[in-house]
C-alpha cells in the first residue's frame, strides 16, 4: 500500500508541476517557465499539451 500512496503522489506532484508550467506560458514565455522552475524540454511540451487542451 505504501508503494501505492507513493505513487499516487508523484503523480499529482508531477500534475501541479505541468499545472505550474502551464500558467507560466499563460501570462510570460518558455524561458521564463524553464528558468524559474528549471523545466525540463519535455516538461514544457507536456504543459503546452495541458495548456492547449484546457484552451479548447
Amino acid at each position: 500500500m505504501c508503494n501505492l500512496s507513493e505513487g499516487i503522489e508523484e503523480k499529482g506532484i508531477e500534475t501541479g508541476r505541468l499545472e505550474t508550467i502551464a500558467e507560466c506560458l499563460r501570462n510570460g514565455t518558455m524561458n521564463d517557465a524553464k528558468r524559474l522552475l528549471k523545466a525540463t524540454g519535455e516538461e514544457i511540451e507536456k504543459a503546452t499539451e495541458l495548456f492547449l487542451k484546457k484552451g479548447e
